[in-house]
């Protein structure tokens, strides 16, 4: 940066221009370099220049001598000699006069104007072709658009979280927990019935508490319960004995419910029998036996008729095993019966009555056939037989047999047609 504003850039604009010229790598306007050092004044001579400093004692103005100029006028005020340097750039230059700083006392270079060249619309100094003056264009929008774009998805995404969280409140009903202390048990049983709520009573003694009131809860009122939380319900029990309900043939929970009114704390159990499956057989107390509130009564639920299917796994195998599978694991009662079979070998069972895979009550008979082999026979007596007679013999007796027949000697002989020989 000179000293002497005279010799600076005129304009942010000239600065810009001119690094995007050496940027781009072609040669500033601003092309006058000083070098070396001597006395104030014009080269060799001591005379003061207009205040420019004695140090540049030598100047070397770079001109592109591809472009056309005008004559340089070395005016004998400076006593300045261009020195044409043949090392300088060649490009061309704009079709306009050479912008840049004006330092006083270098010579004025002019390159005329291309013709037709329309440069209104550009800096000072700049050239038609030099696209690169051209700022680049605002990137404001597009980190709006970003911004925009990012704005819907995050409301979006709060919308779509929005609706898991309902959907999730709406699937667990939430309640706040009314102050039931000071009522009587069955009145607050109902209640909780009416909001679908659990509960279970537990026999606590109070004093100053009226029988069959409720003087404490868990969890406490005002709490936030969610559906399926089981409120337990502290109250005062009677002296004065109770009798059981009969809740036979009533489900699990209505048995439950019931039994619960009446301030009873329950429990259950299942066991194998002909009612539904789901309902209940009996209690234990058993219904309408008097006993104290406090006393626990055991819910039996049926569990179902107990069927069992045949198992396959015994055709084929030993008599023994299969007899011992059969009445250990699936607890039938087994009866054994033998037949012969020429293919089968002694001792395995054949087939099973009812067949594999049929379901059957636990505790039902079965029948288990199994092979005794070829087995033995009394062959029957054929002679004097006709054929056919002789055949259905063998056939009922389950014997195989072959059929030879011989001539007679003599035509009228009784035994024609008859069976003569058998072995």
């Amino acid at each position: 940066m000179r000293k002497d504003p005279a010799t600076r850039y005129q304009s942010a604009a000239d600065l810009r221009d001119d690094l995007r010229r050496f940027r781009n790598g072609t040669t500033p306007h601003a092309h006058t370099e000083i070098m070396g050092s001597g006395t104030p004044g014009a080269a060799g001579s001591g005379a003061p220049t207009d205040g420019i400093d004695s140090a540049a004692a030598t100047r070397r103005v770079i001109i592109d001598d591809t472009a056309p100029r005008s004559p340089i006028d070395t005016g004998a005020a400076t006593g300045i000699t261009p020195i044409i340097d043949p090392n300088a750039a060649t490009s061309a230059q704009p079709a306009a006069s050479i912008g840049g700083p004006a330092i006083p006392g270098n010579p004025t270079l002019v390159t005329p104007a291309a013709p037709g060249a329309d440069v209104s619309g550009l800096p000072p100094g700049a050239s038609p072709d030099a696209d690169y003056y051209t700022d680049a264009p605002t990137r404001t929008g597009w980190y709006a658009l970003g911004a925009f774009i990012a704005l819907v998805l995050l409301v979006i995404g709060g919308v779509f979280v929005y609706q898991a969280l309902a959907g999730r409140n709406d699937s667990a009903t939430t309640r706040v927990l009314a102050d039931y202390t000071n009522q009587r048990l069955s009145a607050v049983t109902a209640a909780l019935d009416e909001l679908g709520l659990d509960y279970r009573p537990v026999p606590e003694v109070a004093t100053g508490v009226p029988e069959d009131f409720v003087h404490r809860t868990d969890p406490a009122a005002g709490t936030v319960v969610v559906e399926g939380t089981i409120v337990l319900l502290y109250f005062n029990p009677t002296e004065a004995l109770q009798g059981v309900p009969n809740v036979a043939g009533f489900t699990l929970d209505e048995a439950r419910r019931i039994l619960s009114t009446d301030g009873f704390v329950t429990s259950e159990t299942s066991e194998i029998s002909e009612v539904a499956a789901g309902l209940v057989i009996r209690t234990d107390p058993a219904a309408g036996q008097r006993v104290r509130q406090d006393t626990p009564i055991l819910i039996v639920v049926s569990g179902g008729p107990d069927e069992v299917s045949v198992p396959a796994i015994v055709i084929n195998q030993p008599e023994q095993t299969a007899v011992d599978f059969l009445t250990d694991e699936t607890g039938l009662v087994v009866t054994v019966e033998r037949i012969v079979d020429p293919v089968v070998p002694e001792g395995t069972v054949i087939r099973t009555d009812p067949a594999p895979n049929t379901i059957v009550r636990r505790g039902s008979n079965i029948t288990v056939f199994v092979s005794q082999g070829p087995g033995k026979t009394t062959v029957p007596a054929l002679i004097g037989l006709t054929e056919s007679q002789a055949t259905e013999l063998l056939r009922a007796a389950e014997l195989t047999w072959d059929v030879l027949t011989r001539n007679l000697d003599d035509p009228d002989d009784p035994n024609g047609g008859l069976v003569v020989e058998q072995s």
